[in-house]
């Protein structure tokens, strides 16, 4: 498929999910509500990244994936007790993506303490979200994040926590780039989420972590990852 074909699949994927989440709330299914709601978020997100490669504003998509992430919450709280938002959607990466756009987002949100990568998305969200003046320590246990993700994942978030506490400067912004670009032949991110990047989706998508860490420290350098809009 070329660009196109990829993006409009994405629209019909937003789509469908729209429609499975009508279905969710007229049969109270909170089940069906968190697969569709993850669904639309990671669609439009993808819409959103393959427009920002692509040089064209992302903010419409992105807004719109933020927008149905919140109003997902909102609904899963009303038709479901049991469930948590925290742990069934994705709250850290809507986190990330508000301090993209500059809104506000959930307050007081944890996360998933389950999966090591969601837990560092929750850290590197809520210090995007904080107020300006604070630096919130985050740290990556190398370890443990290599045994799950892989050594390319902990070298990633290592520099992430770097560069969002000060440290390393344009070296660690531009190490942060090679380290994108050698997504397109990890294991790991080859077998993710496509918005991440791996495999052929290295060369139409961004790194919007990145970019929101560079945003927030007002970085002045030059990255193919830097929010322009």
């Amino acid at each position: 498929m070329n660009l196109d074909e990829i993006f409009q699949l994405f629209g019909t994927q937003v789509s469908r999910a729209e429609k499975g989440i009508l279905a969710a709330r007229n049969s109270g299914n909170g089940q069906l509500l968190c697969l569709n709601s993850r669904q639309m978020f990671k669609s439009l997100l993808m819409q959103g990244l393959m427009s920002w490669r692509g040089n064209s504003d992302p903010k419409v998509f992105l807004g719109q994936a933020l927008d149905g992430l919140m109003s997902s919450v909102q609904l899963l709280t009303e038709i479901s007790e049991n469930r948590q938002p925290e742990c069934e959607l994705p709250l850290e990466k809507g986190g990330i993506v508000a301090s993209l756009l500059g809104r506000e987002f959930l307050s007081g949100f944890e996360g998933s303490t389950a999966d090591p990568v969601r837990q560092l998305d929750n850290y590197i969200s809520r210090a995007l979200l904080s107020d300006n003046s604070s630096r919130p320590q985050i740290s990556v246990n190398d370890s443990v994040l290599t045994q799950k993700a892989g050594a390319l994942a902990a070298r990633t978030y290592a520099v992430y926590a770097d560069i969002l506490q000060g440290r390393g400067g344009a070296d660690r912004v531009a190490e942060a780039d090679d380290l994108f670009v050698k997504r397109s032949k990890d294991i790991f991110y080859c077998g993710g989420d496509q918005a991440e990047g791996g495999g052929k989706d290295n060369l139409i998508v961004v790194d919007y972590r990145l970019a929101a860490i560079l945003r927030k420290i007002g970085y002045k350098g030059d990255s193919i990852h830097q929010w322009r809009w």
